[in-house]
């Protein structure tokens, strides 16, 4: 249980890597709004695979390069779980919930992205009576994540400034759907390169909207389900994981003019039934989920405060 757990946990900060508040509708809504009607065509197809491959977020080789992004989430998850073992059975519910807006900004390194990040962040996940509950502020460099605010554990609330291990938190999450790279944020969380995957597994359709004079909008709808499930099924160490995907929308803005990425959003429904067995233990699992993610390309640059030297070390468990 312990791994699924974690796996939720991994798809919480797969999404959201560090920040949190309502994902505003207005910013939806400037994201998604367009006229999806018309499948690209081939040629059209071939200009987006190009913009992809050129990386979409301006010349990193230059000295003073930057991208910043305002990425903002929802996510709402819930999980029925019934257990069985020698001969006695249970059941139980997992909910969790995160909401998220923060401010990604990413510049050359010495040797990678140097990653920064601050913003609001809300996470609530109950659990066999156990609840915890974060609301905060949070600030990231590349090796913490920070917490300035309130924490909930059960009936103990405790006010404070705490810190994470990028790496701890990363593998506390290597089950669902984990895919950060924490030696890689930038290429984690701003991974066009799965674009190119959906265009080229055949489990996707793309429509287009060229009406705008500045910009091209691109919906990616998800029809076939294969390779979802065969990447749940990985993650979660089960073969007979059932997906029931109500929708995959992922929104694409690009700027005609020199290809550079605008928005990039995802808007995701879906329900898992899984099974699990483990040291005599057996679980069956039914997990429906709900996420809403946008990045907005900004020109605003994060800053974090003077006294992340003096957080204390917080973990998870």
């Amino acid at each position: 249980m312990k791994k699924v757990l974690a796996g939720l946990l991994g798809m919480i900060m797969l999404m959201t890597v560090v920040s949190f508040t309502a994902c505003s509708d207005e910013k939806v809504k400037d994201l998604v709004e367009g006229d999806y009607s018309e499948e690209a065509t081939d040629e059209q197809i071939v200009a987006l695979r190009a913009d992809i491959n050129s990386g979409m977020v301006g010349d990193k080789s230059a000295s003073d390069w930057y991208y910043s992004v305002d990425y903002s989430e929802k996510i709402d998850v819930d999980m029925k779980t019934s257990v069985q073992v020698q001969g006695e059975s249970a059941s139980f519910t997992t909910k969790l919930k995160s909401n998220m807006d923060y401010l990604f900004t990413f510049t050359n390194g010495e040797y990678k992205e140097d990653a920064v990040g601050s913003g609001e962040m809300y996470y609530n996940v109950s659990n066999l009576g156990s609840q915890m509950l974060i609301d905060t502020s949070c600030y990231n460099d590349n090796d913490y994540f920070y917490l300035d605010g309130k924490i909930n554990v059960n009936d103990q609330s405790v006010s404070g400034k705490y810190k994470l291990s990028m790496n701890y938190i990363f593998s506390q999450g290597a089950g669902v759907g984990q895919t950060i790279d924490p030696d890689d944020l930038f290429g984690s969380i701003v991974e066009v390169e799965t674009l190119l995957e959906l265009l080229d597994d055949g489990s996707t359709k793309v429509f287009v909207d060229t009406s705008d004079e500045t910009v091209d909008k691109y919906k990616f709808s998800v029809t076939d389900t294969t390779n979802l499930q065969a990447g749940f099924e990985d993650s979660l160490g089960s073969t007979d994981v059932v997906v029931d995907l109500s929708y995959l929308n992922i929104f694409l803005v690009v700027d005609k003019e020199t290809g550079f990425m605008v928005n990039l959003g995802t808007q995701m429904k879906l329900s898992l039934n899984f099974s699990l067995y483990e040291s005599g233990l057996a679980m069956d699992n039914k997990l429906s989920m709900t996420s809403e993610v946008f990045m907005q390309y900004t020109s605003e640059k994060a800053e974090l405060p003077d006294d992340l030297s003096s957080y204390n070390n917080f973990y998870l468990t």
